[in-house]
């Protein structure tokens, strides 16, 4: 289910756009966020980093053309069904607007 506080935070090509989806049965939540490269400086893309103390779960960031799609969640998201085929689709994105 989609939440409520989706959000787009600054303008353009700062643009950072954050969905949060909340599983019922599970009690999860995986947040996706799609921002452009760069944006937040080098970062690892596709591996999934755990977290440790600065945060509990585990995230990827995809590179998706011009922009990066980070999925996050507090499961091993390596463990979710289906996850792969949400990956792939995240990679065939290639240059696209927020606006």
């Amino acid at each position: 289910m989609l939440e409520n506080d989706v959000a787009l935070y600054g303008e353009g090509n700062e643009s950072v756009l954050q969905v949060p989806f909340f599983n019922e049965r599970l009690g999860d939540e995986l947040v996706v966020t799609v921002y452009a490269k760069g944006h937040y400086g080098d970062e690892p893309l596709d591996e999934v980093i755990y977290g440790g103390h600065a945060f509990k779960g585990s995230m990827i960031a995809i590179d998706g053309g011009d922009y990066v799609i980070r999925y996050f969640t507090r499961r091993d998201i390596i463990a979710i069904s289906e996850f792969e085929d949400m990956v792939k689709s995240a990679r065939q994105l290639s240059s696209w607007s927020m606006a």
